[in-house]
This record gives structure tokens, C-alpha cells and sequence, in this order.
């Protein structure tokens, strides 16, 4: 009997010493765990800001497409470019240049213009050209 309760006292003195050796190993897990979310946040923060930059840009883009094709709707339909301040009041961060050359063997007109767009450190530039029937001509048939 009394070998028997030895016996249970160094069954449960072994386990005693099982737990204080484990007892470091749950703050080596929890700080291990921390670590690996903490990267997994750095990498979707990295992921959102290109995102966002990238979105920045194509809305430029739109912009400037949208400026080009608004002043070249309006040089055909009325033969004069938008005002100044017209094109300030639609889009306020873009640049239009238009150029006009006249094509003397067509009787036609080239209409070119140039839109950019600055966002921070990149410009976008966007060009279209239309060719519009020159003064005293018609455009019906």
C-alpha cells in the first residue's frame, strides 16, 4: 500500500514538473501568433494604399478622356473650343491645349487636343484628334 501511494506521488510530482516546464510555451505561441497577424496587416495596408494609388490614376485618365472628347464635341458641333473657364469649372485639375490644322486638299480641319492631368508626381496625358468640316461647308449630304 504504501509503494502504491509512492508510486501515485511521483505520477503526480512528474506531471508538477510537466506544467511549469510548459508554462513558457503559451507566451512563446500567443507572441509567435502576434507577430504572424501583425505582418498579415502590414502586407493588406500595403495592398489598400496601392490600390488606392492605382484607382488615383485611372480616375485622372477619365478625366483628361472626358476633357479631350467634350472640347472636340464642341469644336465640331460649334467650330469654337469651350472657354477657359467652362473647362476650369467641369474639370478642375486638367489642362487642355487644342491645335488646329487646316487640310487644304480635303477642305477639312484637324482638330487635336491634348489633356493632362497631375496627380502628386504623375501626369497623365491623354490626345485626341477629329478632322471637322472646314467654314462654308456643310456636313449633310
Amino acid at each position: 500500500m504504501l509503494n502504491l501511494k509512492c508510486q501515485m506521488c511521483r505520477a503526480i510530482e512528474k506531471q508538477k514538473r510537466r506544467s511549469h516546464s510548459r508554462r513558457g510555451w503559451l507566451m512563446v505561441d500567443l507572441m509567435v501568433t502576434l507577430a504572424v497577424l501583425l505582418a498579415l496587416t502590414g502586407a493588406m495596408a500595403a495592398i489598400a494604399h496601392s490600390a488606392g494609388r492605382a484607382n488615383r490614376v485611372l480616375w485622372a485618365k477619365q478625366q483628361a478622356i472626358a476633357a479631350v472628347e467634350a472640347q472636340l464635341d464642341c469644336l465640331t458641333l460649334t467650330g469654337a473650343p469651350l472657354p477657359k473657364a467652362e473647362l476650369t469649372r467641369l474639370w478642375p485639375g486638367v489642362t487642355i491645349t487644342v491645335t488646329l490644322t487646316p487640310v487644304e486638299a480635303a477642305g477639312l480641319v484637324r482638330a487635336e487636343a491634348t489633356a493632362a492631368y497631375r496627380v502628386k508626381t504623375r501626369t497623365t496625358t491623354v490626345t485626341g484628334c477629329r478632322y471637322i468640316v472646314g467654314k462654308g461647308e456643310s456636313n449633310e449630304r
